[in-house]
């Protein structure tokens, strides 16, 4: 009963300490954090398996790498003669202390391989299609690697990732979503940038290309993950631009970063002109919008956007005789734009053509509502047929209204007057016209407010009307007056008039016009 509480309490203590039996092995770092258990792991003789790398001998004895404790194998125990530095041992003995040093004797030694060898011993043992058990057990290596500073060891290590991020690369080549979450762990095992941004390229790529694809979820994934997307560019080469549209993948992999960053643009520009020209209508009646919103974001796009904008011209052309003024303006821009101008002569042809026939109902709106279109289409292209088409119209308009809205008919007659026409004596004359007529024209005297030779009674009472004096003369054959306008004087104006004593005073004609009377 004693022995078994005193083994109880034995193994108490070994756990209250942190100590163990020890039937498995322990590395030499695991030693040197359990330092403080060492004095009474040699007072109770407990036997440890420790596992640890060669690190020279002196006669029969030896050390470990790290471990300052000098290791004296017993008379049974042989240590090979051709072991090599850095070899890992496994030793199986007990501790000593003798004040304040350490020793073990050893009854047992193993030997084993070095730990970058063994490394790659486990490595190879992973099954093919299982690269992603490579990453805990390189994680594994790196404590060891960094605790005696192994280079060598480092070396396997970071080739052990890269095999087994390629291998999974090339596993899940694939599956976009798989490479996506690949290239966001890829920088915490130290993988260049550069094959960051081309495992990105390819999930969009291939994301682009699955069926069912949502086109506004990849361009979503191009804006967050490769730059200058947004920055308008092009491919210097016509033949490595078309090369890169039909190996897009593989032109990457070996392009400079200038040339990456155009192949981003490239790839963007293709997903959202695709996006994009889903919005265009088949009749081109869009055209023109479309066109507009590829010249915005895509402006390298420049033969897509003439394709639109012809498209839209085709459309309007056919459509030309509901076109309002805008639209017909709008269209003859892009006539010019496209070295069409000659068109624009007959699309405006026939969208005057259909106004007329819309508008022109023979009464005075749709008179005037004609002639104003005529007279835009003369404003806008300065034809001259077309401005004496609204003229004609305008004069029209005037006879309809000249007898039952005299108002009317002065502001139409106004409006005429602005082109250079004038109603007088019972017809339209030009400015020209009425410059060439004699100033003795009673027509042209009666409008410019002057009374000449000839005019009759009615005709200087409309132009001056009455007079402020008459005087009159009878004679056996005629009846003379003589009519004073304005006060005597210089600025008085004197008319002479003639009848026959049996006509009436409306016959008498003026036969002398002066200035001044005294």
């Amino acid at each position: 009963m004693k022995n078994i509480v005193a083994t109880c309490l034995s193994l108490l203590m070994c756990f209250v300490t942190g100590s163990v039996a020890f039937s498995q092995t322990i590395s030499v770092r695991e030693l040197l954090q359990q330092e403080k258990n060492w004095s009474e792991w040699a007072r109770t003789q407990k036997r440890l398996h420790v596992s640890g790398r060669y690190d020279g001998r002196l006669s029969k004895q030896f050390r470990l790498e790290k471990w300052p404790v000098i290791i004296t194998p017993n008379s049974t125990t042989v240590l090979p003669d051709d072991i090599e530095s850095g070899q890992r041992l496994t030793v199986t003995g007990v501790l000593k202390k003798s004040g304040s040093r350490y020793s073990m004797d050893a009854h047992r030694i193993a030997v084993g391989t070095t730990d970058a060898e063994r490394f790659r011993v486990r490595v190879a043992r992973i099954p093919d299609g299982q690269p992603e058990a490579i990453y805990p057990l390189a994680d594994e290596y790196e404590i060891i690697q960094k605790f005696y500073g192994d280079e060598e060891l480092a070396a396997e290590i970071a080739k052990s990732r890269s095999d087994a991020f390629s291998m999974q690369r090339s596993l899940y080549r694939n599956d976009p979503q798989k490479l996506q979450q690949l290239a966001a762990t890829a920088a915490t095992l130290g993988v260049s940038a550069t094959t960051i941004d081309a495992i990105q390229f390819q999930a969009a790529v291939l994301a682009s290309k699955l069926p069912g694809a949502k086109t506004e979820d990849v361009i979503a994934q191009i804006k967050v993950s490769l730059p200058d997307w947004d920055k308008p560019n092009v491919f210097l080469d016509r033949r490595q631009e078309d090369t890169f549209l039909q190996q897009p993948v593989e032109q990457y992999e070996i392009a400079d970063e200038s040339t990456r960053l155009r192949m981003h643009r490239r790839l963007f520009r293709s997903l959202r002109l695709s996006q994009i020209l889903q919005t265009f209508k088949p009749d081109g009646s869009n055209g023109l919008l479309v066109a507009d919103t590829i010249a915005k974001e895509l402006p390298e796009e420049a033969a897509e956007i003439a394709r639109l904008k012809q498209a839209y011209v085709a459309y309007r052309i056919k459509d030309v005789p509901q076109l309002t003024r805008k639209q017909l303006e709008d269209l003859d821009s892009l006539l010019q734009e496209f070295d069409r101008a000659g068109d624009t002569d007959a699309a405006v042809a026939v969208w005057l053509q259909a106004q007329e026939s819309q508008r022109n109902n023979g009464q005075l709106d749709g008179l005037i509502a004609t002639a104003d279109e005529y007279l835009f289409a003369f404003e806008r292209w300065k034809k001259k047929e077309h401005r004496e088409r609204g003229l004609d119209l305008l004069k029209r308009a005037w006879l309809v209204t000249n007898e039952v809205a005299p108002k009317e008919a002065a502001s139409i007659a106004r409006r005429l007057e602005q082109y250079g026409w004038t109603r007088l004596d019972g017809r339209w004359m030009t400015n020209d016209d009425i410059a060439s007529l004699p100033r003795n024209d009673v027509a042209l005297a009666m409008r410019e407010g002057r009374v000449v030779e000839g005019m009759k009674y009615k005709q200087i009472v409309n132009t001056l009307g009455q007079p402020s004096k008459k005087i009159r003369v009878i004679s056996s054959s005629y009846v003379q007056e003589i009519w004073v306008f304005g006060e005597a004087g210089s600025s008085s104006i004197v008319v002479h008039l003639k009848r026959s004593r049996f006509e009436s005073p409306e016959e008498a004609c003026a036969t002398l016009v002066a200035k001044g009377f005294r």
